[in-house]
């Protein structure tokens, strides 16, 4: 970092495509894959010149949509990618509180929501429906009102869900006959 190494460099050749190795293409989607919050943050905080978290790859994924790729809805798994999910939320209201980063749209026009759907990724997709960060509200998108023993009432943050937007998330459900189907037992 001292000598000016590029921290928006793609990864390229074929090991680095998605058919082999995708964990996103930058190093920062790389140290969140793989679970190095150390490694994130000082990406993100050095003092000679930090990753910006709305940074594409050639996908035009973001830090965001690869950790959706890599979720697979294995429990630990599912612990490690929510985990860096929300503390990367966190960060990016911490540098800029007006970011939108859930917001950014890849070359497919998906958000991470909308590609967790596609994908069938249903733990990483439960976890984004039901997020509730009380010291962080504006990152929730569930919202407890109220709660008196067992019994609590709640609101949901249902942008991209239910919308007549193209590519929300019920359009996808509804007609793309790609999206993995998951059985309950």
């Amino acid at each position: 970092m001292e000598n000016e190494a590029d921290v928006h460099i793609k990864a390229s050749g074929l090991f680095f495509q998605q058919q082999c190795f995708y964990f996103g293409e930058l190093p920062l989607s790389l140290a969140a894959c793989t679970n190095q919050l150390e490694m994130v943050k000082y990406l993100l905080d050095n003092p000679y010149q930090k990753a910006r978290l709305t940074e594409q790859d050639s996908m035009g994924n973001t830090v965001l949509h690869a950790l959706v790729m890599v979720a697979n809805d294995m429990e630990k798994n599912t612990e490690v990618v929510v985990k860096m999910y929300d503390e990367i939320l966190k960060k990016a209201i911490e540098i800029d509180p007006s970011c939108k980063l859930e917001e950014i749209v890849n070359r497919e026009q998906l958000t991470p929501l909308t590609l967790a759907v596609k994908t069938g990724k249903v733990e990483i997709l439960k976890h984004i429906l039901h997020r509730e960060i009380p010291e962080f509200q504006d990152l929730s998108r569930k919202l407890t009102e109220w709660t008196y023993g067992p019994i609590h009432t709640s609101l949901y943050d249902l942008t991209s869900i239910d919308t007549c937007e193209k590519n929300s998330a019920l359009e996808i459900l509804a007609y793309n006959s790609d999206t993995p189907v998951s059985r309950c037992s």
